[in-house]
C-alpha cells in the first residue's frame, strides 16, 4: 500500500515517469487489466479511475492512459448486468426490452421500463414509490400501452394507485356463462379495442389500515364479431363509470415483488344508470395474499381472490379470470360469468446467481347463481425468474388448465 501511495504522490509532485502507451488493447477490466503491446501482455491494477483516464499501477511506475470507450453491444450488456443497490436511493429506474412469445398474442417486441421513487418526507430505505410502463406489439397485430404504479405520500401516510392500459388484439369469444364458454365450438373471431383506467386514493387510518375512494372507467369496441349471437343481443361497444370505496391492510415488504407480510383488500364500485352506463350493476372485489420466507432462498406466496357483479354487467365487465396474474394460462376472456373466486399457492425459489424458479397450482369456479358453483378450473405451472435488478423480476411463465387451455406470460414482477 505504501508503495502505490509513493507512487503517485511523484506523479503529482515531482513529475514522475508515465509512460502512455497510444496503442495498447484493452483485453479485459475487473481490479487487474492486461495491456498488450505487440507479442507483449503485461499486467497492472486500476488504483484510479476518471471519466477520461485510468491510472494503472505498474511496478514501481504508474500508467496514465484514455479511459476505453465501450461499443454499443457492450455498453447494452454491462446495463443489462448491472446489480447496484438503490435501497438508500431517492431515485433510481430500469428499462428492459426484446422479442418474446405469448400464447395469445403470439411473437412480440416489448419494451418494459420500472421506475422507482421516494417523495419528501420518506426516509432512506423506506419502501419506494413505483411505476411499471409497458408497450407491446406483436405479429397477431396485438398492440397494447400500459401503466400502472403506487405512490406513496407522506411516509405512506397517503397512497395513490393506479392502472391504465389500451390495446387492440385479434381476439376470440366463446358466450357467457359457463357452459356456453366451455363449449370448443362456440369459439368465434372478435376484433376489438379496449381501454381503462383504474385508481385509488387511500388514507392510512391505523397501523397497516388504509381507506379512500375509488374510480374506475372501462370502454370497449368490438369492430367485429363472426358469431353475434353469442352475445345475447347485447352491443359491440359499451362503457363503463364507476365510483367506490377502498379498505386496504398491506404488511408487505416489497409491493412489487413481496417476500414476507399481508396484504387484504376489500372494494365496491358502483356503476348506475345516473353516470353514463350503458348497464347499471355493482361490484365487489375482495382479495386476500400472504407471504412467508420458507427458508434460504424460498417463498411461499398464497393469493384468494373472488370478483362479484350485483345486477346487469356487460358481457365485457363479467369475471373473467385468467390473465397474466390470475388462472395463469387460460385465455384471457375464454371463461366470462357475473362471479368467480379463484385460488393460488406458488413456490418462489432463488437457485443461482440471478436465477430462480416458480411452480403454482391453483384453482377456480365462475358462476353466477349457487346451483352453477359447482363448475371448477383447475391451474398449474412453473416459471423461469431472472433478477434484472434486485427484487426487479422479469418472468416467464408457462400454465396449463381444463380444456387444453395453456400458454405463456412474458411480464416483469411477480404475478400477486
Amino acid at each position: 500500500m505504501l508503495h502505490r501511495l509513493i507512487a503517485i504522490t511523484l506523479i503529482l509532485v515531482a513529475g514522475a515517469f508515465i509512460e502512455v502507451l497510444a496503442d495498447d488493447h484493452i483485453k479485459a477490466l475487473n481490479k487487474t487489466v492486461t495491456l498488450m503491446r505487440g507479442n507483449e501482455t503485461v499486467e497492472g491494477k486500476v488504483i484510479l479511475e476518471t471519466d477520461k483516464e485510468w491510472w494503472i499501477e505498474m511496478g514501481d511506475s504508474v500508467l496514465v492512459m484514455p479511459r476505453p470507450k465501450e461499443n454499443f453491444f457492450k455498453k447494452v450488456i454491462n446495463y443489462i448486468l448491472e446489480d447496484k443497490d438503490h435501497s438508500n436511493d431517492r431515485f433510481w429506474f430500469s428499462i428492459i426490452g426484446g422479442p418474446h412469445y405469448d400464447t395469445d398474442t403470439k411473437l412480440g417486441l416489448a419494451v418494459m421500463g420500472n421506475v422507482f421513487y421516494r417523495l419528501s418526507g420518506s426516509a432512506a430505505g423506506s419502501q419506494p414509490s413505483n411505476l411499471t410502463a409497458r408497450v407491446d406489439v406483436s405479429t397477431s397485430g396485438y398492440v397494447s400501452t400500459k401503466l400502472k404504479g403506487n405512490t406513496l405520500i407522506y411516509g405512506d401516510k397517503r397512497r395513490l394507485n393506479y392502472e391504465f392500459e389500451f390495446e387492440s388484439l385479434p381476439s376470440y369469444y366463446w358466450g357467457m356463462g359457463f357452459d356456453d364458454c366451455d363449449i370448443n365450438e362456440n369459439k368465434t373471431r372478435m376484433k376489438r379495442k379496449q381501454a381503462y383506467f383504474n385508481g385509488e386514493f387511500l388514507w392510512r387510518i391505523g397501523g397497516r389500515a388504509y381507506i379512500g375512494p375509488a374510480v374506475n372507467w372501462t370502454w370497449v369496441s368490438a369492430e367485429e364479431i363472426l358469431r353475434p349471437d353469442l352475445l345475447n343481443g347485447q352491443p359491440l361497444s359499451t362503457r363503463s363509470y364507476g365510483v367506490g370505496m377502498t379498505i386496504d391492510w398491506d404488511s408487505r415488504d416489497l409491493i412489487t415483488s413481496p417476500e414476507s407480510g399481508v396484504y387484504a383488500h376489500a372494494g365496491v364500485l358502483f356503476y348506475p344508470k345516473g353516470l353514463w352506463n350503458d348497464y347499471a350493476f355493482t361490484r365487489i372485489d375482495t382479495r386476500f395474499c400472504y407471504y412467508k420466507r420458507v427458508w434460504k432462498g424460498g417463498v411461499m406466496a398464497g393469493e384468494l381472490k373472488g370478483q362479484f357483479n350485483l345486477g346487469d354487467p356487460s358481457w365485457n365487465m363479467m369475471a373473467q379470470p385468467g390473465d397474466s396474474y390470475t388462472l395463469r394460462g387460460y385465455f384471457r376472456g375464454r371463461y366470462r360469468d357475473k362471479h368467480a373466486i379463484t385460488a393460488q399457492l406458488e413456490l418462489r425459489q432463488h437457485v443461482w446467481n440471478r436465477l430462480g424458479v416458480a411452480v403454482w397450482g391453483g384453482l377456480g369456479s365462475l358462476f353466477h347463481d349457487s346451483a352453477s358453483m359447482k363448475h371448477l378450473l383447475p391451474n398449474g405451472g412453473v416459471g423461469l425468474r431472472w433478477s434484472f435488478r434486485p427484487r426487479v423480476n422479469i418472468r416467464l411463465d408457462y400454465g396449463f388448465g381444463r380444456s387444453g387451455e395453456s400458454g405463456f406470460i412474458f411480464s416483469m414482477h411477480e404475478a400477486f
